[in-house]
């Protein structure tokens, strides 16, 4: 990931809170535009891309509320409510996004 956003960190560096969150930010825009839901890129990031691909295979493309309904893991299900539910809190509390 980091020679796709041109930085070559070595392995201290990953524990700089710069280098990490620039890492973490990278591959979560990679992940989002794969997945293409923030719902999909929040399991995918939690359980992985592979088993994200197999949900989908196994029940086609949903909606975001519908495919965290049929995560079949508690722990990704779980973790992609809280987020998604925090992030629409969020807007709704700081809707300019400032």
């Amino acid at each position: 990931m980091g020679k796709k956003i041109g930085i070559r960190p070595d392995r201290a560096d990953l524990f700089s809170p710069v280098v990490n969150i620039r890492l973490g930010v990278a591959f979560f825009r990679e992940r989002l535009a794969e997945e293409g839901t923030l719902a999909a890129t929040l399991a995918s990031y939690n359980a992985g891309q592979n088993r994200v691909a197999i949900w989908n295979a196994g029940f086609g493309r949903l909606g975001e509320e519908l495919f965290t309904e049929f995560i079949p893991y508690t722990e990704t299900r779980d973790y992609v409510r809280r987020i998604t539910t925090n992030a629409m809190l969020y807007r709704r509390l700081y809707p300019s996004g400032k």
